[in-house]
């Protein structure tokens, strides 16, 4: 077994425990899956120039859940998805692969 095996069966593990379901808009097609939320995830080791703030909410998604979607996320697509209870949408600003197998969306609130 190869490591994208053995990273793709830890993804799927994590996102059974705390994954929780999104709905992602994209041209006007919407998919569905599952991903782990990340209300601050660290964005400074990923090379990005963001605001001052070195966290984003993020979305870590199974890179072969993309792929068995036909879904290749873009900057300014559409995330819906539950917050303590409350629905909230955001637009994925940057999306990285952080991991073999693992695709984070990093998100801004949608205005």
């Amino acid at each position: 077994m190869d490591i994208d095996n053995i990273m793709d069966i830890a993804n799927e593990a994590v996102e059974g425990i705390f994954g929780r379901p999104i709905s992602h808009v994209q041209d006007g097609s919407t998919f569905s899956y599952e991903a782990d939320f990340q209300e601050s995830a660290d964005v400074t080791r990923l090379g990005l120039s963001v605001d001052a703030s070195a966290t984003m909410p993020a979305l870590d998604v199974r890179t072969s859940k993309l792929i068995e979607l036909e879904l290749v996320p873009s900057e300014r697509d559409q995330v819906t998805f539950d917050v303590h209870g409350e629905e909230r949408t955001y637009l994925v600003a940057y999306v990285r692969q952080t991991a073999p197998g693992s695709t984070l969306l990093l998100l801004k609130e949608r205005t």
